[in-house]
Formats: structure tokens, C-alpha cells, sequence
């Protein structure tokens, strides 16, 4: 047999999604749909792969790397994780809820990733440190029998050398890392610190469950966070996504087109499932064993809620009375504690002050709207202005009053506007929060949203992000929600949180619940800033000049260098922004990016910077 082709991240990554690479390979169904020889015997049951005609189950439980679905923003996050391996990061970590399909990842990602890579995989945490060495010696066909610490890292060590020079990587993937004790997180630290004068000889992917997170924000484990380089959270499928999931696994078990399932069906799945694959796959699966049952090939909301109450422990979408019933309560209890609890949740937290009808100090007047040269410092007006963008958030509608969003009512709202109409809104929105007079705002039609950042110094910075992400940046974003249907795609501008239920800017300052916003929002955002200093775009080690100084005096005041003052990017300057990255959740790299920039100008109090409006 030949050696297998090498891929590198980005094929692999269309390939895994198409399902192409496990092309050719021996199946253990295969001849599913051949019908067996006649026998004397007694009649055999007819399964429903057979009746649907299906190769194999579509939703069997166990993960199956052949199945694997990847929705574009898993894509994004997937291309990360390989360009960081590529990169020779040194620790990689993947976090999610409980069936959200993180082991049919890593599962595919070891099957298919050849070439010049070694892996090793520990599926069930170590006790301590000596047995996870053996285990990695064990998959690494090491010798693994001696019970001395120094003899396994001694034959580890050669071997990742010998690995090195030969121009492989080596990788280990820890699945369920939350599972591990603190000896064996110590040792992982320690295995870390094998490498050359240039790389890593070993890298880690942590796979894992949300306490993981919470098990490396421990004080003991601080040195392993610090070497995390890379970090993404595994979600749930969103409605659209649930749809997607469920015509590929029929398609890809031979029944595309022989299952019909109606919309509500759809509906009901994604409610009782929240979109979790774990839980599609026992609906499903459970689902199409009734309808082989009662001799049926369509699925309806009436069988999915069938099949949930066979599973017990799934919470059921209700009939159409109880749902009538729930909303009408819902409403008034919404309407009667909404328009009391929030409202002093909102006025003790928010300024609701208009921005428009106040006259800007002229200092910040020129920070905000007037171009600056590259590379020459500014210094911070030394009295604080008469108003400053963060205090121009939110602010108020036409009508002086917020809008509160219904569960139910969002893809009405959205469906008076077109998608430009709702564009242009939210943009007017971010000007607001950066205090932008009106006829700046009333010039956006005319000159368009990119001339009018170019012509008063503003930046767009584009990524992806979660709330927690936009929450720590603090700063107002645009983003977008894909509603679906004749709604179609419409722009916000997210504004802050009070509690469960967040302010967006469109037509109206809205009010809608977070729940709503999560499963129709793309996990892209864009935040509008500006470079007050005129730094360059990225700066690294070895730059020269005042705005390393600079860097250095403003890290020094937020607690993060601690060096002497020179005008050179030196190893010390790049830990310090490193420790800020760390601090605040960025991708470590020790280099000033934009995104970096903007969290470090709106950390100091100095710059006039919008930020979101927060409560509990």
C-alpha cells in the first residue's frame, strides 16, 4: 500500500466537510441495500434502514468521523485550530457543551491528517504523570514499561528530536481535559518546555467542556493558561444549521430524497434539541424507528414529539393551545415586570442623555473627526471633555423610548425593513456612539460608509466573536442576523447588556432577549475604532522608535511592564503585551495588531473610546 497523500490545512478542511476522504473504504454496511437470500426460514424483520432505504442508520449515536458536518462558522473555527497547528503554536484548546460533536472532530481530524505529522491521543485521562508518559511512549511505539520518570522522558525526548530533524510535527490531542488531575497538568507544563532554539517539539490540543475553562482559571494551573496560544468554543447548531445537519446525514446514508419532513417538524427538533447533534441523532433516530413502525415516510412535529417523550428527560414543544396560552402570560408578565424591573436596571446603569443637540469640546471634537499623521503621539487633552462617546450610549430613539423584542416577534419586526434599510440604521447607530454631531450622520447617504471612516480617521476591525469576546473588547459592533426566509439578513448595532436581554440599534433601540440573538446571529462582528496615536498597524519585536516608548508607558500604568523605558520592541515589551493579550483573552501573540490597539486604548481612561452599556 502507497504512502497516504498529504494534505495541507485548507484541502483537508473541504475535504472533511465533503465527506470525500473516506472515499473507497471498506464499509461494514456496504451492500445495505442488496436484499438478502431467500431462506426457509422464518420471515426476517424488516429494520427501518431497509424500509427508507438507507445504507446505513443516518443517526446512529456513535461518533463516526464519515458524518462529520461543518457549518461555515465551525469551518472558520476548524481552519484556525489547523493554521495553529501548521504554525507550530504551542497549545491549542477547543471547548463545548456536552454533544456538540467535539470527539467526531478530533476523530476525523486523526484519521485524515497524515504526512508530516505524529499524534498521539489520551481518550482517557492519566492518573498521574507516569502513566500519562507511558501512554504517550505506548502510542509513540516507545518503550513503556519502566516506571522511572527520567527513562521515559529520556526515550520521549529522543524520539522528538528524531521526529524534528526528520521535518515531522508532533502533536498530542487530550480529549476531556477537564478530567485531568493537577500532577498530570504539571507534567504536561513540563513536556512543553521540550524544544529547539526556534520551535516547539511538541504541541497539545486540549479538548474539553466548559469547566475546563473554569479548571484553568485555577491559580496552580496559571502557568498552563499562560501557554495556551490559541482558544475556540465548540456551539450548538443554530436553527438553519439544524436543517443542514439533519438533509446531510440522510444524504450521506443513501436516503436523499426518500424521508420527507415537514417544517414544524424541523421546528420541534431544533427546540427539543437546541441544536445540540448528540440529541438530533437520539430524536431522529428514535423518530424514524416509529414512522418504520406505523409504516410512514414522513416525519412530522407530531412524531418528533413522540419520539422525545420514548427518551424522557427532553422538554417537549407544547401544543398550540398551551402555546397561545403561554404567550398571551407571557406578555403581560413581560410587559408588568419589563416595564419596572428594567427600567431601573437601565437607569441606574445607562445615560440616556441624546447625542445630538450637544456641542463636543473642541479637543475631542478634532480626536474623534480630524486625521491624524502616522507616527506622530498626541497627547491626551489634559481636561476631561464635556462629553464623551461612551456617555452617548445608548441613545435615545425619535420617540425618546426603547422597543422591547417578544420571542416571536423578531422575524416580524425585521420583515418592515430590507436589508439596506436596516444596514444604514445600524450604521447611524455606531456613529451615535462614537458622538457623531447629525450632519456628519446625515452625510453617510451621500459620501457612503467607507469614505466618511477614511475622511475622519476611523477603522473598521472585522472578526469572529462570541458574546464574551464582544463583551471583553467593550466596544459597540455591528453585526448580523440571518433570519431566514422572505426576512432575509439584517445589520444591528449591538450595544451593551442588561442581564439576559441585550440593546441593539436599528430603526428603534431595541431591547431583545439574548436567547433570540444567539441562534440567528453569524458570529461575525465589526467594531469601529481609531488610532489615536497613529501607531502602525502592527508592531513587533525589534521596532524602534517613540511609540514603543509609548507602549511601554501606557502598559506600565495598566500593570503589565515593569522594565526600564527604552525606545526598542525588546523581549521584555513583547512578554508585557503578551501578559495583556493573556489577560484579556486575546490571541497571544506579543505583537500590537489592531485588536490589541483598540482594547489597549479603551483600557485607558484617557482616550475618549464608546464602550457598552453593562447591568445585571
Amino acid at each position: 500500500m502507497g504512502q497516504p497523500h498529504e494534505l495541507d490545512s485548507y484541502q483537508l478542511l473541504d475535504a472533511l466537510s465533503a465527506g470525500k476522504l473516506n472515499d473507497g473504504l471498506p464499509n461494514g454496511n456496504a451492500g445495505a441495500d442488496t436484499p438478502p437470500p431467500a431462506s426457509e426460514g422464518p420471515r426476517r424483520r424488516q429494520t427501518y434502514p431497509e424500509f427508507f432505504g438507507f445504507r446505513e442508520k443516518p443517526f446512529d449515536l456513535t461518533p463516526n468521523p464519515d458524518y462529520l458536518y461543518l457549518p461555515h462558522r465551525h469551518k472558520e473555527m476548524l481552519a484556525a485550530l489547523l493554521m495553529g497547528l501548521e504554525e507550530g503554536k504551542g497549545f491549542l484548546k477547543l471547548t463545548g457543551e456536552p454533544g456538540t460533536g467535539k470527539t467526531t472532530l478530533c476523530r476525523s481530524f486523526l484519521k485524515n491528517l497524515k504526512g508530516h505529522y505524529r499524534f498521539a491521543c489520551i481518550n482517557i485521562p492519566a492518573v498521574d504523570g507516569i502513566e500519562l508518559l507511558q501512554s504517550l511512549n505506548q502510542q509513540f511505539g516507545l518503550p513503556a514499561e519502566s516506571t522511572r520518570k527520567k527513562e521515559l522522558i529520556h526515550d520521549l525526548s529522543r524520539f522528538l528530536l528524531a521526529e524534528h530533524r526528520a521535518g515531522r510535527r508532533t502533536a498530542v490531542l487530550i480529549d476531556e481535559a477537564q478530567n485531568l488531575d493537577a500532577a498530570v497538568w504539571e507534567e504536561i507544563r513540563l513536556l512543553s518546555n521540550l524544544e529547539t532554539e526556534t520551535e516547539k517539539l511538541i504541541q497539545f490540543i486540549l479538548i474539553g467542556q466548559p469547566a475546563l475553562d473554569r479548571c484553568l482559571n485555577k491559580n496552580e494551573w496559571r502557568p498552563v493558561r499562560q501557554r495556551i496560544a490559541l482558544q475556540r468554543t465548540w456551539t450548538a447548531f443554530n436553527r438553519d444549521e439544524t436543517r443542514g445537519y439533519i438533509h446531510y446525514r440522510l444524504q450521506h446514508a443513501g436516503g436523499k430524497g426518500k424521508v420527507l419532513i415537514d417544517g414544524r417538524a424541523f421546528d420541534c427538533i431544533y427546540r427539543t434539541s437546541q441544536g445540540v447533534p448528540r440529541m438530533i441523532n437520539a430524536l431522529m433516530d428514535r423518530a424514524l424507528t416509529i414512522a418504520h413502525r406505523e409504516r410512514i415516510k414522513k416525519i412530522s412535529a407530531k412524531l418528533i414529539r413522540q419520539a422525545a417523550d420514548d427518551l424522557g428527560g427532553l422538554e417537549l414543544a407544547p401544543s398550540f393551545l398551551q402555546k397561545c396560552f403561554k404567550a398571551l402570560l407571557g406578555l403581560i408578565l413581560l410587559a408588568l415586570v419589563g416595564a419596572t424591573g428594567l427600567f431601573f436596571a437601565v437607569r441606574d446603569q445607562v445615560d440616556w442623555q441624546p447625542a445630538w443637540g450637544i456641542d463636543l469640546d473642541p479637543v475631542i471634537q478634532h480626536n474623534l473627526f480630524s486625521p491624524r499623521p502616522a507616527g506622530k503621539l498626541v497627547t491626551a487633552p489634559p481636561q476631561p471633555a464635556t462629553l464623551q462617546p461612551a456617555a452617548s450610549l445608548p441613545v435615545r430613539t425619535s420617540s425618546g423610548a426603547y422597543r422591547i423584542v417578544h420571542p416571536g416577534h423578531l422575524h416580524g419586526y425585521f420583515s418592515t425593513l430590507t436589508g439596506e434599510e436596516s444596514e444604514a440604521y445600524a450604521q447611524r447607530w455606531l456613529l451615535k456612539t462614537w458622538g457623531a454631531a447629525p450632519d456628519t450622520i446625515a452625510a453617510l447617504k451621500e459620501i457612503g460608509w467607507q469614505t466618511l471612516q477614511t475622511e475622519h480617521a476611523l477603522h473598521t476591525l472585522s472578526l469572529n466573536a462570541n458574546l464574551e469576546r464582544l463583551t471583553m473588547l467593550n466596544h459597540p459592533a455591528l453585526i448580523t442576523l440571518d433570519l431566514g426566509g422572505t426576512t432575509g439578513r439584517h445589520r444591528v448595532t449591538y450595544l451593551g447588556r442588561i442581564g439576559n436581554v441585550g440593546l441593539f440599534g436599528s430603526k428603534d433601540l431595541l431591547q431583545i432577549p439574548l436567547g433570540l440573538i444567539d441562534p440567528v446571529w453569524d458570529r461575525k462582528a465589526e467594531l469601529l475604532w481609531k488610532n489615536f496615536e497613529g501607531l502602525p498597524e502592527t508592531m513587533r519585536r525589534n521596532d524602534e522608535g517613540e511609540t514603543v516608548l509609548w507602549l511601554q508607558r501606557q502598559l506600565h500604568t495598566l500593570g503589565f511592564f515593569d522594565g526600564l523605558e527604552a525606545p526598542l520592541y525588546g523581549p521584555q515589551t513583547e512578554q508585557a503585551v503578551k501578559r495583556f493579550q493573556q489577560a484579556h483573552r486575546l490571541e497571544t501573540t506579543g505583537r500590537l495588531d489592531p485588536e490589541t490597539q483598540l482594547l489597549l486604548y479603551n483600557q485607558l481612561t484617557t482616550y475618549p473610546t464608546p464602550r457598552l452599556a453593562k447591568g445585571e
